[in-house]
């Protein structure tokens, strides 16, 4: 018998092949849903996985052309009793268990770093092709409210920059640092587009848009959420965030980001002084 090879329709993509225990392994880390059309060999249409994993379908040898959505009344999505199970790449990163604080932690340097050369890189062609107009924008920093445009514009483009690394790459320089890394079902890459929606949906739902007071709130929410329902929003049915084994290289390795936290910070400190 051909070993089964498995896949789902992901907005009119096909995406697969998987195992049935790599499907089933999808399902409970909410990546896909009962009521997600699938498809195996031996199948002549797509079917939703609650009745698909359970009933025999006549032969079919590749996936069917996926047509435009029709109206079927597929079951409603049934939330797991048990907690997600554990998937993990071929170097032992794994799903679980999940690292708030080294999350955090890498959050705290991407948003400073890539702020921080988004700014300057913003500021220099800015100045290049038109430094009059560049000059009265910079110096709104420092007016009466200046600090909170500054904190908005910096977490804004630091989104940008974010979203095309961690689109392209799957990581950042805080998340190689702290052992995190953003895929897709194929542990592959998210995607440029992707990237970018991801970091705005944490631009406004996670950081408050870099609003001071404001972000305290949306950061709690997000730490309850990801200690709940163990992910978080904007990875929730999309992405899959693996995290580096314990050990004595990530106990190093979260020793020198704290510790990098801490200068970034200080320079940015020292820049606004300056």
């Amino acid at each position: 018998m051909a070993e089964e090879r498995w896949y789902y329709n992901d907005a009119g993509t096909s995406v697969g092949p998987f195992t049935r225990q790599r499907l089933l392994e999808l399902a409970r880390a909410h990546l896909i849903l009962p009521s997600t059309p699938v498809w195996r060999n031996g199948m002549i249409d797509w079917a939703p996985m609650a009745e698909a994993v359970h009933e025999g379908r006549s032969e079919g040898l590749d996936p069917p052309r996926l047509e435009p959505p029709v109206e079927r009344a597929y079951p409603e999505p049934v939330e797991p009793d048990e907690a997600p199970a554990a998937i993990s790449d071929e170097r032992g990163w794994s799903t679980l268990p999940v690292a708030p604080w080294r999350r955090y932690g890498a959050r705290a340097i991407d948003t400073s770093i890539n702020g921080l050369l988004g700014v300057m890189l913003l500021a220099y062609a800015w100045y290049s092709l038109a430094p009059r107009s560049a000059d009265d924008f910079f110096s709104l920093v420092e007016t009466p409210g200046g600090l909170l445009l500054d904190l908005v514009l910096t977490t804004f483009i630091a989104a940008i920059v974010g979203g095309f690394v961690v689109g392209a790459t799957g990581t950042s320089i805080g998340k190689l640092v702290f052992g995190v890394r953003v895929l897709d079902a194929n542990l592959r890459p998210i995607g440029i587009r992707r990237g970018l929606a991801r970091e705005f949906h944490i631009w406004w739902a996670g950081l408050a848009l870099g609003i001071p007071l404001l972000v305290l709130f949306t950061l709690l929410a997000a730490y309850r959420r990801l200690q709940r329902d163990q992910t978080t929003a904007w990875d929730r049915d999309t992405h899959l965030v693996l995290h580096r084994p314990r050990g004595t290289l990530q106990t190093v390795l979260n020793g020198v980001g704290i510790l990098l936290v801490v200068l970034v910070n200080v320079l940015m400190r020292a820049l606004a002084e300056g």
